[in-house]
Parts: C-alpha cells; sequence; structure tokens
C-alpha cells in the first residue's frame, strides 16, 4: 500500500469517527424523549457505539500492516536495482568483455524489470476479460498500461547495444555508461519518494556543521541575528599553520566593532570549499546593503590585517534551509515538514495551478563571485563594474555550453 492510499484511509478513519461523534451529539440533545423516558434510538446508538470504534480501527489496523509489507518489498527491490545497475555500470568498464559477462548482465536486467512488476503495477493497467476463469485472448495496449520505469529498460538497451567480444567499442562504452548514470539519477529520485524516510538526529557531514561545533566573535554594537536575517559574508582562506594567528587576529578586530557583525570558524573540520592543508573563516555583515555598500571596504579591512589569501564574497537573504534545520534541530525540521504537506495538500485540494519560472543555467552567486575576482585582478577601477559583470557571465555560459556538449556526445 503506498503512502497516498494509506494517508486517504486515514482520512477516511478520521471523518467516519468525526460523524459517529456528532451523530451521538445530534441524537442526545435534538431528539429528546418526551415522556422522560430512556430515548429508544439514542439508547440502539450506544450498543453500536463499540462496532462503530472497532470496524474502522481494525481497518486501519489492517491498512498499516499492508504498508509496512510494502515498505520492506521495496526495500529488498531497492537492494536488487543498486545491485543491478552497479554490474552494469562496472560491465562498460570492461576492456574485453565476452559473452559469458554479457549475458550474465542482461539476465539480470530482465529479471530486475519483470521484479518491478511483483511490487508496482502499471500505470493505467486495467482489468481485462481474459482475467476471468476460463477467459482466453490477448490484452490490448489499453488493458496492459505503461511499465513505471522506462529508464530500467533504457538500462537494458544501453548494454544491449554494446555486445561483447569483437563488437564491443571502448569508446562507444563512455557514452553508455554516462548515459547509464543519467537514467539511474531519474529512476532513483522516483523511487525514492515510495520510501517513509527522515532526516538523521545525528548526521556526520562536513557540510551540514551544527553552530555548536564553531567558534564564534561577535560585534557588541550589531543588531540581534536570527536565522533569516538579511546578510553578507566572505569567505576568507587561510592556510592551515596560520588558522590560529588569523583567526585571533579577525576574532578581535569583530569583537571591537572594527571589521563586521560575526565571524565565524570551525576549527576541527575543513569547509567543502577548502583546498587540502586551508581553513575557511567566514565574516558576516547583517546590512542587507552590505553587498553593494560595504564590499570593497570590508575586503580592504581583511587585507590590512595581513590576509593575503583567497577572499571571496557571497550575499545571501537567508541561510540554507539545510542550516537552518542543522541549527534549530527537530522543531525546525517538524515545522518545514508541515508547511510544505500542507501546501502540496491545498495544492491537491483547490487545483493551485501556477507557472513555472525558468532561470538560468547559470546562477548569479557564481557571476558575482567571478565578476569580483575580475575586478580585483584588473586593479579595482572604478565604475559600476558593468563590464566585469558581462565578461564573467559570457565566460560561465560558455562552459556551461560546453559541460553540455560533452554529456550530448
Amino acid at each position: 500500500m503506498t503512502r497516498q492510499v494509506l494517508l486517504r484511509w486515514i482520512y477516511v478513519t478520521i471523518a467516519i469517527y468525526l460523524l459517529a461523534i456528532v451523530t451521538g451529539v445530534v441524537l442526545r440533545y435534538c431528539c429528546p424523549d418526551q415522556e422522560k423516558t430512556t430515548n429508544p434510538i439514542y439508547g440502539t446508538y450506544k450498543d453500536l457505539i463499540p462496532f462503530v470504534i472497532a470496524i474502522p480501527a481494525l481497518w486501519l489496523g489492517f491498512c498499516f500492516q499492508r504498508r509496512a509489507s510494502y515498505v520492506q518489498q521495496l526495500r529488498t527491490l531497492w537492494s536488487k536495482l543498486i545491485d543491478v545497475v552497479e554490474d552494469a555500470i562496472q560491465y562498460t568498464h570492461l576492456p574485453n568483455p565476452q559473452q559469458t559477462e554479457f549475458g550474465k548482465t542482461l539476465a539480470k536486467l530482465f529479471s530486475l524489470i519483470d521484479e518491478v512488476r511483483g511490487v508496482f503495477k502499471n500505470i493505467g493497467e486495467r482489468a481485462s476479460l481474459i482475467d476471468l476463469p476460463g477467459g482466453r485472448g490477448e490484452r490490448t495496449d489499453d488493458e496492459i498500461g505503461l511499465y513505471p520505469f522506462e529508464g530500467l529498460k533504457d538500462i537494458r538497451d544501453r548494454i544491449s547495444s554494446l555486445g561483447f567480444g569483437l563488437s564491443f567499442d571502448r569508446s562507444k562504452a563512455k557514452l553508455v555508461r554516462n548515459d547509464i548514470i543519467i537514467l539511474w539519477n531519474h529512476v532513483r529520485h522516483r523511487m525514492l519518494k515510495e520510501f517513509d524516510r527522515s532526516y538523521p538526529t545525528y548526521a556526520d557531514s562536513p557540510y551540514l556543521i551544527p553552530e555548536c561545533d564553531w567558534d564564534t566573535a561577535t560585534n557588541p554594537t550589531s543588531p540581534p541575528y536570527h536565522a533569516f536575517t538579511p546578510r553578507a559574508r566572505w569567505a576568507v582562506y587561510v592556510p592551515l599553520l596560520e588558522t590560529e594567528n588569523a583567526w585571533f587576529t579577525i576574532r578581535k578586530e569583530t569583537q571591537s566593532s572594527r571589521l563586521g557583525d560575526m565571524a565565524k570558524l570551525n576549527p576541527a573540520m575543513p569547509s567543502r570549499s577548502t583546498a587540502p592543508g586551508q581553513r575557511v573563516i567566514y565574516v558576516y555583515a547583517f546590512d542587507p546593503h552590505a553587498g553593494k555598500i560595504g564590499l570593497s571596504i570590508i575586503t580592504d579591512k581583511l587585507r590590512a590585517l595581513g590576509l593575503r589569501g583567497r577572499i571571496v564574497f557571497q550575499e545571501e537573504s537567508i541561510e540554507s534551509v539545510s542550516t537552518f534545520l542543522a541549527t534549530y534541530g527537530a522543531f525546525a525540521q517538524l515545522i518545514t515538514n508541515k508547511v510544505a504537506a500542507t501546501w502540496f495538500f491545498l495544492r491537491k485540494l483547490f487545483v493551485i495551478d501556477y507557472r513555472r519560472q525558468w532561470k538560468t543555467p547559470v546562477r548569479e552567486t557564481d557571476i558575482r563571485h567571478l565578476a569580483y575576482e575580475k575586478w580585483e585582478r584588473g586593479g579595482k577601477p572604478p565604475g559600476d563594474g558593468k563590464r566585469f559583470w558581462e565578461e564573467a557571465e559570457r565566460e560561465l555560459f560558455t562552459k556551461f555550453i560546453a559541460a553540455t556538449k560533452d554529456v550530448e556526445r
């Protein structure tokens, strides 16, 4: 039983209980017995209440049992999916595969495709007369429906086109491998939506660091900070051996109200954007216009402190959702999930439709960073910097087009 079907039955059960409560109130107060004796209708209803409560509860328990069995089947199928797709990818790495490896890989893919049919129905599949006892004939295309995960069939076809032995082409194998990875990403994304997954309570990732792991220095004259404070950030990259001295200097300047509004350093774990042997110190300004007014001022102050490494400016409106969840814990995760669930429920209930806003494949943040680096390398000339912005946008877009062509080839 899918999550959507389970939720539907939960709502039906809640509606039955609410109806039972309303019916009891109506019979008790709106149909009084004129002779001051026991109301036979109300008395009969009270006698039937155990059945009204027990039958929906039993059905709901059956639904939860079916859901648990369904999830277990999904997990078994998921493990088989990973193994078979990994074997298909490894087949493209073989220098000269023979018929044995080719047949084994194809057999696993054919078996996997039919195992999926044992868990999921085809989209639009309908009952047919041949399903009846003594029925004969063949199903029509409308009765068969559509296979739910066509990407698995496409992976099978890609492996089949490679062949084995002398017909195996190494250059073609690389293209097939890229296609398999793309197809698997599509299948994986949709398959994972069928599972009941939660965020881990204690995650171990250098990309998601709780606030308690940071050394923080704040400006005593700055306004109070919260997760949705508009801010600008400067990432200061320093060598590992110079981290302690650099952090001491930045912390002292921040606490003396001579630099920014806040500074942070994680001494235990490197940032995801640092090279080996580097650490990054973040300097923040909470002024929403800091990115336009104080960009060169804070950069010049950092240079004046003797920091000669790379300094990257990043303007941010609010913290990322991942950092917000890591900072404020399970309650923030609960609120975020409830808001998202309410939105999707209202969309389905009122058939809300909206236009998707297509965005450029090149992010504005990347353009801003590259334009600032070009402006800095150009000697920081006066003006609005439109020329550096256009050069950065053109360069990033050219790289995107080249990368897209490489994937298509």
